[in-house]
């Protein structure tokens, strides 16, 4: 409730010098982004797949992302999106992961903030089209969820540069649930 509280009003306004938590036990964190999921339509038949759009937007002047990112996972940064009954539980009857890792010497944090981080100014987003996979069909209300994970190993070392200025996202983004139908 309180996250929900929190990235509403961050969307409505508060944006500019929010102070929000990116998560709900860190409550001092800045809140440097938001994340929102849209669904294509809220009703679907059994079977049907649940198309979605992810997007993350700075609330401030811009914040640092990685240059790649797609479906979160071990050391790898991105979105997740998944289906949740109403109690919370997974409403998706497949699972995957993915891994990835660096061999060799990593680069010094300036040249990896160079060489592997964006900045996303204000106004700008990044997002992702997906569907939901192996989505249950089983008519019903439902909670599609979302979140982005900067997962990068560097990401703490990058985000202390000085050149960096506090605007490295370090903790994950939940986006504000949505629900939906299956019937």
């Amino acid at each position: 409730m309180r996250l929900e509280f929190l990235v509403s009003a961050c969307i409505l306004g508060i944006a500019g010098t929010a102070t929000c938590s990116q998560t709900t036990d860190a409550s001092s964190v800045v809140q440097l982004a938001v994340v929102e999921i849209t669904p294509t339509k809220f009703i679907y038949t059994p079977g049907e797949p649940i198309n979605v759009r992810v997007i993350l937007k700075p609330t401030g002047a811009g914040v640092y992302i990685a240059k790649e990112w797609g479906e979160a996972g071990g050391n790898i940064p991105g979105f997740n999106v998944r289906l949740k009954t109403l109690d919370g539980k997974w409403a998706q009857t497949c699972g995957h992961g993915s891994l990835a890792d660096y061999f060799g010497g990593l680069p010094a944090p300036d040249e990896w903030l160079r060489t592997q981080f964006l900045y996303l100014p204000w106004g700008n987003f990044i997002g992702r089209d997906t569907t939901v996979d192996c989505a249950t069909k089983q008519p019903g209300t439902y909670i599609l969820d979302a979140s982005y994970e900067p997962h990068y190993p560097q990401t703490e070392r990058v985000a202390n540069l000085p050149q960096a200025k506090g605007l490295v996202v370090l903790h994950k983004i939940e986006a504000r649930p949505v629900r939906i139908r299956i019937r």
